[in-house]
């Protein structure tokens, strides 16, 4: 068995075709941009490339797969690159069935991390009323309006500034941020961004301002993301952290239904 480190993810795009085709779900698309990005390994059997894994810079496993020929090796693949590089900890997602299983069967602890969620039930949800009287309009975000929404996000979500400018400059530069705005002040944002690595998926998202929470502007917002996804062909999904309960209550009014999950992993 010989493990090796490979450039980046797209040395791996045969394997990682056999990889997203395995998913019983589509595969978190935030989820799957942090671990893209992250440091890949091809596993090689009698000179042949049987499957990857994905380590991040914490040392903590965050992908594995192996090709169904290969699954009768899992348990010794997933035990020697384990020791190989002394990982004590893993993330898994539960629609990833090879991952899912190699971790049953040397976790000491499993604990829910996220809930991964997919459209369940179209809503026709109207604009709240907000306590104020504040009248939003939604509208797509444009190149000028990429500063004041990175200002929104560090306020809002206590965002990384840096990494919010990159983020949504890529977003305004697709047309896949929208920004629900009353005058110059942005009470909240929705996203709904089309997957790269899986056909006919969307991800959305929404983040309110502080002061705009718990009117249901979150469900609005994520329903509207869901139409613009709807709109271009594509099927919404999105996640959630367990303990983020004000998101996860907008997501289910929304019309979204949880079957997996994101799990923290001890080994």
């Amino acid at each position: 068995m010989e493990f090796i480190k490979v450039k980046s993810k797209n040395n791996l795009s045969t394997i990682y075709a056999s990889f997203y085709a395995s998913l019983h779900a589509p595969f978190d698309g935030m989820w799957d941009e942090i671990t893209g990005n992250a440091t890949h390994w091809s596993i090689s059997h009698q000179h042949k490339n049987i499957g990857f894994y994905v380590i991040d810079d914490a040392n903590v496993l965050i992908n594995f797969f192996l090709i169904d020929t290969a699954l009768p090796l899992l348990e010794e693949v997933f035990a020697q690159l384990l020791a190989q590089h002394k990982i004590k900890s893993g993330i898994v997602s539960t629609n990833a069935p090879v991952f899912v299983s190699a971790c049953a069967d040397f976790a000491r602890t499993i604990t829910p991390h996220s809930y991964l969620f997919q459209d369940h039930k179209k809503r026709d949800l109207v604009a709240p009323a907000l306590a104020n009287g504040t009248k939003p309009v939604l509208t797509v975000a444009q190149t000028s309006d990429h500063q004041a929404a990175v200002n929104f996000g560090v306020v809002a979500i206590g965002a990384d500034k840096t990494w919010l400018e990159s983020y949504y400059a890529l977003r305004i530069q697709r047309q896949e941020l929208f920004l629900w705005q009353a005058g110059e002040e942005i009470i909240g944002a929705c996203e709904a961004r089309k997957s790269d690595s899986q056909p006919g998926i969307g991800d959305v998202g929404m983040v309110v301002s502080i002061p705009y929470r718990r009117q249901g502007a979150g469900a609005y917002l994520l329903n509207e993301a869901k139409k613009k996804c709807y709109q271009q062909g594509l099927t919404p999904i999105c996640s959630c952290e367990k303990e983020n309960i004000g998101s996860c209550r907008s997501i289910y009014k929304a019309g979204f239904v949880s079957k997996h999950r994101i799990l923290s992993v001890e080994f």
